[in-house]
């Protein structure tokens, strides 16, 4: 697959990838216009690893303690780091 566009985007994140101090990139937008992929390209580009994880769909039972033991358990299956911690 041939990533096209978004140059502008991605060389900002390059900059911000080579500073000495920690950055945040929040990316919003429509449906389907391709923020995943943008980040996709970015981390084939430059990381060494890249993690990603998506909340679970609202659900009027779930509660903050399953989205976050999903999270847990998702950082642990992509990172290969066994999870110590459970309450």
């Amino acid at each position: 697959m041939r990533f096209i566009g978004r140059k502008e985007y991605l060389d900002d994140m390059e900059s911000l990838w080579r500073k000495k101090t920690s950055s945040i990139i929040a990316c919003r937008g429509r449906r389907r216009i391709g923020k995943s992929t943008l980040f996709r390209e970015f981390a084939r580009r430059t990381a060494d690893m890249y993690v990603e994880i998506e909340g679970l769909p609202p659900d009027k039972n779930m509660t903050n303690r399953m989205q976050l033991d999903n999270f847990v358990s998702a950082l642990s299956s992509q990172t290969g780091c066994r999870v110590i911690w459970r309450k």
